[in-house]
């Protein structure tokens, strides 16, 4: 039986969603195929927003769980749960590839980028961190002024990582520091990507400056790793861990995900929001047998550069909304109001939570208070009125102020 017929015959036995869904199409069947399987409905987040609760195994335990939280930029976030050993075993399958094709292992050390600017507490910035047994040296990926790169880089040579993690916006501004510098890192081996859709010419100006093999990692928190990129520039499907279709809708390909792994939460056939293209794997010389993902359009994070020659990631604003939406829908829409040296984070909020807001108001704009160290200043906009909002259709807008 096909990897993903083990887990749609699962999901179909233990979980009350997809008994209710799959009762008639699959009936008492045991003879599934692919022709069945093209006919089970397409899953968005809006279905698993409003079937959370039956969207789950309740046989299993729960301290067996470990739960994940997806972007909420584009709506409300879910959070992802996944058996512990789940989700080893769909990191393993990434793991794996890594090692076959890059001779990287997970005891290798290397550096990562983070979310977190402040501990919430204090005004003191978490912009270093050291875990994973002095393994993963990880940098707060949100400022990136002439003196916090020169601080990164020094640090990195003091580090010797094997390899680096991180998102394509923000090694493009590491890489042209170190080219601009003339400075060397001679630890590194490999560079993977992820987060964002990859630009070839932020791809080949990235393997330019550090001369080592380049991959695209494309994956989502509700699956881990999706596709790899091999050493002959396909991005290859992880096939063990995940099925992908395309789905043809108003002559969009969009991606369509089932996870194979992940027991405890199972999505099948999962419109994860992105659009591309799957062909076969037969014109790869690596010789791997999963089929090749070309993702045509994906989540690009464009830097916001100040008169003081800093350059802010604007996911700095996006975790802060994750962060407010992460129980209740209570953001309905942001922007980003710029002047000069100044930026305004203003949020659209649902009337009903305006109390609720309040409350931790002050709370929100502390995790902001660190900007005024690199002479950036910032305020916080509430308001329930939409007419208030300078743009009605998207969730989240940069607007520059003239």
């Amino acid at each position: 039986m096909n990897k993903n017929w083990e887990i749609v015959k699962y999901a179909y036995q233990n979980i009350n969603f997809y008994k209710k869904n799959y009762a008639e199409i699959l009936g008492n069947t045991t003879n599934l195929n692919d022709n069945i399987f093209k006919t089970l409905p397409i899953l968005d987040k809006h279905n698993v927003i409003q079937n959370y609760d039956d969207i789950i195994d309740t046989h299993i335990i729960k301290r067996d769980i470990k739960a994940l939280t997806t972007s909420g930029t584009s709506g409300k976030p879910i959070r992802i749960n996944w058996l512990n050993s789940d989700y080893i075993k769909s990191n393993f399958y990434t793991w794996n590839l890594r090692r076959k094709w890059y001779n990287i292992f997970p005891s290798d050390k290397f550096c990562t980028f983070h979310s977190s600017l402040t501990d919430g507490k204090s005004s003191v910035i978490q912009d270093v961190l050291l875990y994973g047994n002095g393994r993963i040296l990880s940098f707060g990926r949100y400022l990136y002024s002439e003196q916090i790169l020169k601080k990164y880089v020094s640090l990195m040579q003091k580090f010797k990582p094997k390899w680096i993690l991180g998102q394509p916006s923000v090694i493009y501004i590491l890489a042209q520091y170190i080219k601009n510098n003339n400075i060397s890192i001679n630890s590194i081996r490999y560079i993977e990507l992820n987060g964002e859709y990859v630009d070839n010419s932020i791809l080949n100006a990235i393997r330019e400056v550090f001369n080592v093999p380049v991959s695209n990692l494309y994956g989502a928190v509700e699956f881990n790793g999706i596709a790899l990129t091999c050493p002959h520039g396909n991005m290859h499907i992880i096939n063990n861990n995940v099925y992908v279709e395309n789905i043809k809708k108003d002559s969009i390909s969009q991606i369509i995900v089932t996870g194979l792994v992940n027991r405890y939460m199972p999505l099948i056939r999962y419109n994860i929001g992105d659009v591309g293209t799957v062909t076969s794997s037969r014109r790869c010389n690596c010789g791997y047998s999963g089929d090749i993902l070309e993702v045509s359009k994906g989540r690009v994070h464009e830097l916001i550069s100040f008169n003081s020659n800093t350059k802010l990631d604007p996911s700095i604003f996006m975790s802060i909304v994750d962060e407010i939406n992460i129980e209740n829908n209570i953001v309905l829409q942001f922007c980003l109001l710029i002047d000069k040296n100044k930026i305004t984070l203003q949020l659209l909020i649902d009337e009903k939570y305006k109390k609720h807001f309040k409350l931790k108001e002050n709370y929100y704009l502390h995790k902001l208070s660190n900007l005024n160290a690199y002479g950036i200043s910032y305020d916080l906009e509430v308001t329930t009125d939409e007419k208030e909002m300078l743009n009605g259709e998207s969730k989240f807008t940069f607007i520059k102020k003239r």
